[in-house]
């Protein structure tokens, strides 16, 4: 049945998600190498470096939600993992402030939750301001990087959420700031965690638009090109892609005017 997600089928079919909405062949190549937990090839990171507006917040729910359904799938999915039956399996969105996490990832994550026929008709969901319970003990769980509070959880899926928003290790260094980690610092947490509790299967996901040359999210980028496990989205040239490129539902009239104002920006931006 699962299969049905990458096929489009539980996205756009009114008795699963039924969003008026369509994706890319990249897009959905995403969310599917980046969902799979126990089908070939599994990928334990994921690199998305693509422009403002590309729909990577839109990859993101999808990953999360399939990989929800997957779960729900097994009839324990503990027991498959081989976990304490009463253990929680997490998967968690990670953004640069409270703010972003709360008014604009999760609400919409909520909203096409609370909307589902999936949800409200055989997945039942408990929707809290920072979490989503469902069945089987497994949780969806909104994070930021100025609270550690999300570390001490049980996660098979951690995504860092515009992580070129984080503050730099240097920038912190800079600010003495003592409440908040750095992306650098951010990223090595998460991939520590969900080795730890899912070897060879958690996933690690990176997604944003680059903020400036060498920064974190080109720099991953670039690395990953040369690990086998993981899935680096780009355009059969190597390179990222434009927000028009990812996203059918853009194209690059759309930003003239923020090339004509600011060139190098919007080079960047889209």
């Amino acid at each position: 049945v699962y299969y049905a997600f990458y096929d489009d089928g539980i996205i756009y079919d009114s008795n699963y998600l039924g969003l008026n909405i369509s994706l890319s062949p990249a897009q959905l190549d995403f969310v599917d190498g980046m969902s799979r937990i126990y089908e070939t090839p599994i990928f334990t990171e994921g690199v998305l470096q693509s422009g403002q507006g590309s729909g990577k917040d839109t990859c993101s729910v999808f990953i999360n939600l399939r990989i929800v359904y997957l779960l729900w799938c097994l009839n324990s999915p503990q027991d498959f993992f081989k976990m304490a039956s009463n253990s929680f399996i997490d998967l968690i969105n990670v953004a640069p402030t409270s703010d972003i996490a709360r008014n604009i990832y999760f609400a919409t994550l909520t909203n096409i939750v609370k909307d589902s026929p999936l949800f409200q008709n055989k997945i039942d969901a408990n929707v809290t301001s920072t979490m989503i319970n469902f069945p089987k003990n497994i949780r969806l769980i909104s994070g930021n990087s100025e609270n550690e509070s999300w570390q001490g959880y049980t996660p098979i899926l951690i995504i860092l959420d515009e992580i070129d928003a984080f503050k730099s290790e240097m920038e912190l260094h800079r600010s003495k700031s003592l409440r908040s980690e750095g992306a650098e610092g951010v990223y090595a947490t998460a991939k520590s965690l969900v080795q730890s509790r899912f070897p060879g299967v958690g996933k690690i996901v990176s997604l944003s638009w680059p903020r400036f040359k060498g920064s974190f999210i080109q720099r991953r980028f670039a690395a990953g090109k040369l690990e086998n496990k993981t899935y680096v989205a780009a355009k059969e040239d190597g390179d990222p892609y434009c927000t028009w490129e990812f996203n059918p539902t853009k194209s690059k009239d759309d930003f003239a005017d923020f090339y004509l104002t600011d060139p190098v920006l919007a080079k960047a931006r889209f």
